[in-house]
């Protein structure tokens, strides 16, 4: 399973646009569902990431497979960071704590990292899951398409 995947069906492509100069470019329509195949190439990275959170099988088939990842890791970085900092402020008992300012920012710090760690652990499980059920998916729909020709 290599190449451009179309992002509406699952089918293989031979590609996502056909460039006729450095601005102009025009998407291709799948060869198997006559949609585009993969219009995200014209989307930005945060309504992508939107997408993704929101679950759409094509956004999550354009990450997979169409796309570059390295804006992806930033991203990534950000939202676990972002979601480490809202777990650790959504826990009311430690902020009902006192301390010595030193003792309380050493306190707030080791949670802070201990956060990023559960929040990095949660989203690697939902990325694998993710992953492998929409790959299986991939393949079951490869499988399908290879008996009925």
């Amino acid at each position: 399973m290599e190449g451009i995947v179309c992002v509406h069906c699952g089918a293989n492509n031979s590609s996502i646009y056909k460039q006729f100069s450095n601005e102009i470019i025009k998407l291709t329509k799948c060869e198997k569902c006559d949609n585009f195949v993969d219009e995200y190439v014209e989307t930005e990275y945060s309504i992508i990431v939107i997408d993704m959170l929101l679950l759409r099988k094509e956004a999550l088939r354009h990450v997979l497979f169409n796309s570059n990842l390295k804006v992806a890791w930033k991203l990534i970085v950000l939202y676990i960071l972002c979601d480490a900092y809202e777990k650790m402020a959504s826990q009311k008992h430690f902020w009902n704590k006192s301390y010595k300012s030193d003792i309380f920012i050493n306190e707030l710090e080791l949670n802070f990292y201990f956060m990023c760690i559960k929040s990095f652990l949660e989203y690697f499980i939902f990325a694998t899951l993710t992953v492998v059920i929409l790959y299986h998916s991939q393949e079951k729909g490869a499988k399908r398409d290879n008996k009925a020709l």
